[in-house]
């Protein structure tokens, strides 16, 4: 076994061996060639931008280490909506874009419902662990309340009852 302690990420390194017996040393080897490298740190967890009831926008995040080489791709993952459902491959994700817009119509997504949705790298080694989850619903921002008013017939000395108008989503 050889221990080399001087190996730097993203170099390539060349090694030969040989043998010894009672009757001397024997040939070289072939020379083996290993590309020092690991695979991608875990990347840090997608970002909501912006969001309606019928597409979401969010934010990719490239892993800090690339593990000594070149990112191949990304993959950008999310799961049915449902209690320990499957995450799959968004197939409307196109590497390596650092943003994406999902849409109900086209990545199958329902309003109100919560996905969970995560990323990874890849280099030439392998796959980045998964960053962590990212939980959101498509959904329109709640309006404000509109005719906001005290009801005084049902206050007292610690409390006070307000009313207002029912709010009108618009989409």
């Amino acid at each position: 076994m050889y221990f080399d302690p001087n190996v730097v990420k993203n170099r390539v390194y060349r090694y030969k061996y040989r043998a010894r017996n009672v009757n001397g040393w024997g040939d070289f080897s072939h020379p083996g060639y290993l590309f020092a490298a690991d695979v991608p740190s875990e990347p840090a967890k997608p970002s909501l931008i912006s969001v309606t009831s019928a597409q979401m926008l969010i934010e990719l995040y490239p892993p800090v280490d690339t593990g000594g080489s070149d990112i191949i791709s990304f993959e950008l993952w999310r799961d049915q909506g449902s209690s320990n459902s499957a995450f799959t491959q968004v197939t409307s994700y196109t590497s390596p874009a650092l943003t994406h817009l999902l849409k109900a119509s086209v990545d199958g997504m329902t309003a109100g419902t919560i996905y969970q949705l995560k990323f990874r790298a890849k280099n030439v080694i392998g796959y980045s662990p998964f960053s962590k989850v990212l939980r959101v619903a498509l959904s329109t921002k709640i309006p404000a309340p509109v005719n906001l008013r005290a009801d005084l017939t049902n206050t007292g000395s610690n409390y006070i009852t307000i009313q207002w108008d029912m709010v009108v989503y618009p989409e």
